[in-house]
């Protein structure tokens, strides 16, 4: 879609943002316009849009319609607007955990998190990793219904279409200098980091152990026993986590274990919570 440099600049954005400004054109459909998009990312952004055309539709992935141009070029992209976004409906899960920290329940984390595996089994059959799937606002948590979206087309790694943007939440952590989560070699991201983001996200969300920050002081054996699952299969996927020789597993049937046999204990400031049995 062409729209005229000069329209766009008369334009309020609707969202100002650190890397782009948004517009949203109708009810439907918004435009994404990138405010610095170098010769060689604009390269990169325009061939994942490519892949985006080409590929199978994802549930729950927000994938652009159109590129941006103006009249010196690309700039961003046309993409849909995520149901829920004129009712407010849309949150960060993080800042929907937070407002309902003495209430959340074990099985809303647990259902959240099983809606982002999903669509990243969906991403990784098409050849998608998303190491900035946990930055804030990447992740669409609709607070009315409970589905899930994920906006961060952009950044991510498509097929042989690298990207340099990872999460500060997981850069953290050392484990993430390793080939098992980054090959040197060429570039490239493994699936390992989509596992390894929802494990700790998940863990974060229910305990409040943030993980990345933690495993400097604590190993993960420790943090485990802190929270009351050192001998759960969740816990053997989060010790798998830090072991460089094997690849990290799906942890959806490990949530789905934990949800029926423990719940949480109450929040309480300053303390992580615990994973106690029904």
């Amino acid at each position: 879609m062409f729209i005229k440099m000069q329209e766009l600049n008369q334009k309020v954005p609707d969202i100002k943002g650190e890397n782009s400004n948004i517009y949203y054109l109708s009810k439907l459909y918004l435009a994404k316009r990138f405010l610095k998009c170098y010769d060689m990312k604009k390269e990169y952004k325009l061939q994942r849009y490519e892949k985006a055309k080409a590929m199978s539709r994802i549930t729950g992935l927000s994938l652009p319609t159109d590129i941006l141009e103006t009249e010196k070029g690309f700039c961003g992209y046309i993409e849909p607007v995520i149901p829920g976004t004129f009712s407010n409906d849309l949150i960060d899960f993080g800042d929907f955990v937070n407002e309902n920290r003495y209430n959340i329940t074990l099985e809303q984390i647990s259902s959240y998190i099983i809606k982002c595996l999903e669509i990243v089994e969906q991403c990784h059959d098409n050849g998608i990793v998303n190491p900035d799937m946990s930055t804030l606002g990447n992740v669409k948590y609709n607070k009315s219904n409970g589905e899930v979206y994920y906006t961060d087309y952009q950044d991510m790694q498509v097929s042989d279409i690298p990207t340099s943007v990872i999460s500060s939440f997981i850069a953290l952590d050392p484990i993430m200098k390793t080939p098992k989560y980054y090959n040197n070699n060429n570039g490239f991201y493994t699936p390992n980091i989509d596992l390894y983001t929802l494990a700790i996200r998940f863990f974060y969300y229910s305990s409040k152990i943030n993980v990345p920050r933690a495993i400097n002081g604590y190993n993960i054996k420790q943090l485990l026993e802190i929270a009351g699952i050192s001998d759960t299969y969740f816990g053997e996927c989060m010790r798998i986590l830090y072991d460089p020789n094997k690849d990290n597993l799906n942890i959806k049937e490990a949530i789905i274990e934990l949800c029926s046999e423990y719940r949480l204990t109450p929040f309480k400031q300053g303390e992580a919570r615990k994973f106690v049995r029904k």
